[in-house]
């Protein structure tokens, strides 16, 4: 259950472009190490070896996932809830929606599924992005629920109907 972020200061929380946060951790490295190799600003301690993540990986991610959300019609201010335990998942969601003006809606995934249902019964989310292994208690929480967000699942099989988060990643 482990998600490093590195070198993320006070000035950073108060940025709202991702870009200009990258941008400033790029000038620090180059002021630090003189070279043009990029630090890792991420390590999803889960994902083994390939949960490493550069400052422009992270980027990549989440223009990506931006992209892609902005081609399945969301907009400003529409949500996306994600039902998941800590990763890297997270933060391309996070900077994708703050890049979109979408408002990211993260659901515990400790709640019984009648109340995670009545959350996401008040907070409408256009698309839910979930992990596999949490599938189940998404599926029942939207059983009974006006509400049909678009499912991603983010690893493994999936609920039927759901898009695997690879996809959204290829835009």
């Amino acid at each position: 259950l482990g998600l490093l972020v590195v070198r993320f200061d006070q000035a950073d929380a108060l940025a709202f472009d991702t870009a200009d946060v990258l941008a400033k951790h790029r000038l620090r490295r180059s002021a630090i190490d003189g070279q043009r190799h990029a630090l890792f600003a991420v390590v999803d301690v889960a994902k083994g070896a390939s949960g490493r993540f550069t400052y422009a990986q992270l980027e990549r991610r989440a223009n990506r996932l931006a992209a892609w959300l902005a081609g399945a019609g969301l907009r400003r201010g529409d949500r996306v809830g994600i039902l998941a335990l800590n990763g890297v998942e997270v933060l391309d969601a996070l900077f994708a929606c703050a890049k979109l003006g979408a408002v990211l809606v993260p659901y515990n995934w400790r709640l019984h599924a009648a109340e995670l249902g009545e959350l996401v019964r008040r907070t409408t989310p256009a698309v839910m992005l979930y992990s596999d292994e949490l599938g189940p208690l998404c599926a029942e929480a939207l059983r009974e629920g006006a509400v049909r967000p678009w499912l991603v699942h983010l690893e493994g099989e999936g609920l039927p109907g759901s898009i695997p988060y690879a996809i959204a990643l290829e835009v």
